[in-house]
């Protein structure tokens, strides 16, 4: 019994590792959109846009998190926001 079990796992293993590589998705695209949408809404209400570029993914993060209480936005907004810029800014 145990052999079999063992068996399934290795072969379910085998088949989630082989599988095709993920494409990007219409909800990645929407949440893309979605993240862009929030960042020149939030961000402008209270300074100037700043240019994705401006910082790298590690700095995005760090201003994410401290821009989220300031801005009074979710968990969920902000990711949304740092997942478009980090797509933006290629560094």
């Amino acid at each position: 019994m145990r052999y079999i079990i063992f068996f399934i796992l290795a072969i379910s293993v085998i088949l989630t590792n082989c599988s095709a590589p993920k494409t990007a998705t219409e909800s990645s695209v929407d949440n893309q959109q979605l993240g862009m949408k929030l960042w020149l809404q939030e961000c402008q209400r209270c300074h100037n846009i700043p240019d994705p570029t401006d910082f790298n993914d590690a700095q995005w993060d760090v201003i994410g998190a401290h821009m989220r209480t300031r801005a009074n936005i979710t968990d969920k907004e902000m990711m949304l926001i740092i997942d478009f810029i980090k797509g933006a800014n290629n560094q």
